[in-house]
């Protein structure tokens, strides 16, 4: 499709495909990009013309509606970039006369939305309450009031009382995780709660990944699983896989099986809860796909997880991991430690345990380690003694010497040490 011209630009390309194309087109060798949104905020192309085929979109529970004001803004503010032309076009797509009419009226002639603080939702609220009290910003009730008086929400709301109830909920709940603790002079971070803030954490999910910690000190045979469902049942990773209907008896079997394995509570199946509880499993299975060695293709059409979407979603699981690491530092659970560290290195380079000791080395990825592995070169040992002519022939010559360099002066920590 590129050599003629024109391509697709969507969340599911993996960051170096969205390079090429809009490096390309930056180049003029393609004219024509087709796109979702992905295009509308923030990215800076020389497009000349900005057609909008539709201005309506599917939401769950809503069916088909109308797009926002400013999401058509955003749209038509791609056409003449002041860089590189004097002006653009932006195209809407009309069925009749009075559509067009209708469009003009509810688009190009209309302002956009009023922006809305989100301060108000308890994730925002927790996260800036812990961060705001760990940097000692605010201490007591009174320097509360005051910081989110000078905010956009009370400049919008006119009345910060609107807050005060769920501040408090919210301070309750940071003293009784110990994240925050109080002496005469206010309320100060504790150790825990101040590394926290530093990782950017939500403050519920840090609290989930303490439960989901203690509950795995009582295991004796982890289980990656139990682990991988535990980060993915977290805000930070939303939105989590829909369910489509043929998941629910397969996921519904896992649950049945492994129900004394997960390490959080199994919401029943008429709870609210349970449907999220079952998108975190599934997320959980993508990940474990992944670290079984399972292709891109594969997982695609198993999970209809896109390569994007499944980097994106491994980028944060292995963030995630790295926080509870270091939850696990200050708990002082080390016995814990060299398992999550393991599950990580898992995730980074998509390999099973067996294989983490080739993928150490630069150049070995998961692809090559198998490849070693498979020809009875399973660790760095046997690795060393395979002559040079045969090492070239699994790996090639240029590989080959990159390797053999290494394996004489590095260990098996070398490329993740840092990890």
């Amino acid at each position: 499709v590129i050599k003629k011209g024109c391509s697709f630009h969507h969340a599911g390309l993996m960051a170096k495909q969205k390079n090429i194309i809009e490096e390309n087109f930056r180049k003029g060798l393609i004219k024509a990009i087709v796109a979702t949104p992905t295009l509308a905020m923030g990215i800076n192309l020389p497009a000349f013309r900005v057609v909008i085929r539709d201005v309506k979109r599917y939401s769950s529970g809503l069916g088909s509606t109308f797009i926002p004001v400013m999401e058509y803004k955003q749209f038509a503010g791609r056409a003449g970039r002041p860089q590189y032309d004097e002006f653009g076009e932006s195209v809407i797509m009309a069925k009749s006369e009075l559509e067009a009419y209708d469009l003009v009226e509810r688009y190009i002639k209309a302002s956009p939305e009023n922006i809305e603080s989100k301060l108000a939702q308890e994730v925002a609220l927790r996260t800036h309450l812990l961060s705001l009290i760990s940097s000692g910003i605010i201490s007591n009730k009174q320097s509360i009031i005051d910081f989110f008086n000078s905010t956009f929400f009370s400049f919008q709301y006119q009345d910060v009382n609107l807050l005060e109830e769920k501040i408090v909920k919210v301070i309750s709940s940071l003293l009784e995780w110990k994240f925050i603790d109080k002496n005469p002079h206010g309320y100060f971070a504790t150790e825990l709660g101040r590394r926290i803030s530093q990782l950017y954490l939500d403050p519920l999910t840090a609290n989930n990944f303490i439960s989901a910690l203690e509950n795995l000190l009582l295991v004796q045979d982890i289980k990656m699983l139990s682990v991988l469902q535990a980060i993915s049942y977290s805000s930070e990773m939303h939105p989590l896989l829909s369910i489509k209907s043929k998941d629910h008896l397969i996921l519904n079997e896992i649950i049945n099986l492994m129900r004394d394995n997960f390490l959080m509570p199994v919401p029943a199946m008429y709870e609210e809860e349970y449907d999220e509880f079952l998108s975190s499993l599934k997320t959980a299975l993508v990940l474990e796909s992944w670290t079984e060695e399972e292709t891109e293709d594969v997982m695609l059409d198993r999970f209809q997880i896109t390569p994007g979407e499944l980097h994106a979603k491994l980028e944060i699981a292995e963030w995630l991991m790295y926080c509870s690491m270091e939850i696990t530092k200050i708990l002082n659970h080390k016995e814990l430690i060299k398992e999550l560290k393991k599950i990580r290195i898992c995730l980074i380079y998509g390999v099973k345990e067996e294989l983490l000791e080739l993928v150490s080395l630069r150049e070995i990825g998961r692809v090559r380690a198998r490849r070693l592995f498979d020809k009875g070169i399973k660790n760095l040992v046997t690795l060393r003694n395979v002559p040079d002519n045969k090492l070239s022939l699994i790996l090639g010559p240029k590989v080959s010497k990159i390797v053999k360099e290494q394996l004489t002066k590095v260990t098996s920590e070398s490329k993740y040490a840092k990890i």
